[in-house]
């Protein structure tokens, strides 16, 4: 039998607290909102345990006060994460104990002392039993670092514990395609889709992934099943980088400007927004976005160029001079904006510093073909 109750998910979740905080294992980053039925004998030992230990905590307010003081600051200062208001993508999540914790550990110790204080050789005892305590811990603790060695081994432990976080199955799937295994992070991208269908962000990520192995309209169908269910106001940018890819570019321009109407400082909406306009070869307005990216973020090298070819394309070399410059003086190893640049001073002609430039960009990257022959144009060979 089972009980479907949202209200009883908060029970489970405080006595969830309680079992871990007295024996921490099997602990993850976070914990899934728990869904569907939750068990009856679940649900008879959560009332019974909380149930218990409250009449406890009331029964002895007289004579042992802490009991109820811990209680209630264990109870009270986990009500803002417990459920009642959903608060982020976890249903539980150790970090939520810090605070919480430390009134059960302020009722424990005063239980302790006072034992201690109350049967022969207390203080021996609760020496051994402490030290007992702390080892056990230590070695839990050793264990659970352990889980921290990396991306990877963080996320198939949080897997490993909790197989229905949607979270932690995309989280392993970055850490597996960020060492190259493409297949491995297909299949746990798919299974945070199946766990979690409004995941908007696994949806991003596997059409990415996707698109890499060869198979981009497949990643779109999952793409635009995504849309079809997400407000029309969210994802604009998203959606635009889709439609620019599909080579769907006034759709894909409108997506940008919605996305710029939202969040004026989307610096890339206005990159890819003059990518656009450059492909269709109005270069005057993509200078323009590039202009509004570049002073976004002076130290991107990549709008840095676009918008020093914009200008130069315009025929406006002396505009792309101090551009490219400033982006050079950012980024003095990027052999791209030294090529640039060396572009716009030839167009000026000012051919030593233009050689002076193609040259630096050789030595940056010495199969840089076009640097070589514009040099070679620049400085002859000698008879």
């Amino acid at each position: 039998a089972a009980v479907n109750t949202d209200g009883y998910t908060i029970l489970d979740a405080y006595v969830a607290y309680l079992q871990q905080a007295v024996w921490p294992t099997h602990l993850a980053l976070g914990y899934p909102h728990s869904e569907g039925a939750l068990p009856m004998a679940r649900l008879v030992l959560c009332v019974v345990v909380l149930g218990l230990l409250s009449a406890l905590a009331i029964a002895e307010r007289t004579r042992r006060p802490y009991l109820l003081v811990g209680w209630l600051w264990f109870v009270g200062t986990l009500v803002p994460v417990i459920g009642l208001v959903q608060s982020g993508s976890h249903g539980r999540a150790d970090r939520y104990m810090y605070i919480p914790l430390m009134g059960v550990s302020l009722a424990v110790a005063w239980l302790a002392a006072e034992w201690a204080g109350r049967v022969p050789r207390g203080p021996a005892f609760m020496a051994v039993l402490g030290t007992m305590a702390i080892l056990s811990l230590a070695a839990l603790t050793r264990r659970q670092v352990s889980y921290w060695a990396d991306d990877l081994a963080l996320w198939s432990h949080s897997v490993e514990v909790e197989p229905r976080s949607a979270i932690a199955h995309n989280g392993l799937a970055s850490a597996v395609a960020r060492k190259g295994d493409l297949a491995r992070a297909e299949s746990e991208f798919r299974e945070a889709l199946r766990l979690k269908p409004d995941f908007m962000w696994v949806r991003i990520t596997l059409y990415t992934l996707l698109a890499q192995r060869g198979r981009g309209p497949e990643g779109a169908l999952l793409l635009e099943e995504g849309f079809a269910h997400a407000p029309p106001s969210r994802f604009s940018f998203e959606r635009g980088l889709l439609r620019a890819r599909q080579g769907r570019g006034p759709e894909a321009a409108d997506y940008y400007a919605q996305a710029l109407a939202e969040n004026p400082a989307h610096r890339t909406a206005l990159y890819n927004w003059g990518n656009l306009l450059a492909a269709a070869g109005r270069f005057e307005e993509a200078a323009v976005k590039y202009a509004a990216a570049w002073r976004l973020n002076p130290d991107d090298g990549d709008v840095a160029n676009n918008l020093g070819m914009a200008l130069l394309l315009q025929g406006r070399a002396d505009a792309a001079v101090p551009a490219l410059s400033e982006a050079v003086a950012f980024d003095p190893e990027n052999g791209l904006l030294r090529t640039s640049l060396a572009r716009a001073l030839s167009a000026q002609g000012r051919g030593a510093e233009a050689a002076a430039q193609f040259r630096e960009a050789l030595r940056l990257d010495p199969g840089n073909a076009e640097a070589r022959s514009a040099l070679q144009a620049l400085e002859p060979p000698r008879p």
